[in-house]
């Protein structure tokens, strides 16, 4: 039972780092999409107001 309770405590801060690290990227990629939409919808007002 010890040698479990120790392969697991060792294997937390590595698991910990890679969902901090998905859910940065997520954020990120969620970030750039919605700014990707607003520039493409300003360009399209000022292309379409020509």
């Amino acid at each position: 039972m010890s040698q479990s309770h120790t392969a697991t405590a060792q294997l937390a801060p590595a698991v910990k780092r890679k969902i901090i690290v998905v859910c940065l990227c997520a954020a990120v990629g969620g970030f750039l999409f919605g700014y990707d939409t607003s520039v493409i919808n300003g360009a399209v007002d000022s292309i379409a107001g020509t």
